[in-house]
This record gives C-alpha cells, structure tokens and sequence, in this order.
C-alpha cells in the first residue's frame, strides 16, 4: 500500500519513528493508540496499544522490513504488515 501526503518528507518520516509524534495521531478517539516498542531501523519492530472505552485492549505490531531494505531518516521507511497481538 502506499500513501501520498501533503507534507514534507521529514514531517512524515518522523511521525512514524518518534513515540511521540505517532502517539499524537495512532489509534482513534474511540480507543486511542499508544506505541508502547518503536525501533526505527532495518529488522526494528514496533508496537501500538489501543484503550476502548470498555477497557479492551488490542495490540498491533511489526517489524520494519531488512534484507538488504533501508532506513533513510527523513525520506524513506518501509514498514511490513501489522500482525494483531496478544495485548
């Protein structure tokens, strides 16, 4: 998937490797995100916990991708599919 957004590269970049700038915006008002792993670099993983108001959790996490992929701050990330997790 790929997404185009009307800002500058480096804003984007680091609303997904800083805890938090994503923290700012993960999740929904219904049940609001927080990252609770961020490793930003090839092979690092993430995760993020989403609160309902019932008090459900739900996890999701991944890994940003290596072999041979690059990190390149400020302009490119590559992050693999969210996997659901045991919260």
């Amino acid at each position: 998937m790929t997404r185009t957004f009307n800002a500058p590269p480096a804003r984007i970049f680091a609303c997904f490797t800083s805890k938090e700038e994503w923290n700012g915006w993960a999740g929904s008002r219904e049940a609001p995100g927080e990252i609770t792993l961020l490793e930003p670099r090839v092979g690092g993983r993430y995760r993020m916990v989403m609160r309902r108001p019932d008090g459900v959790e739900m996890a999701v996490g991944g890994v940003f991708p290596g072999a041979g992929r690059t990190v390149t701050p400020g302009l490119h990330l590559e992050m693999g599919a969210w996997r659901r997790q045991p919260p």
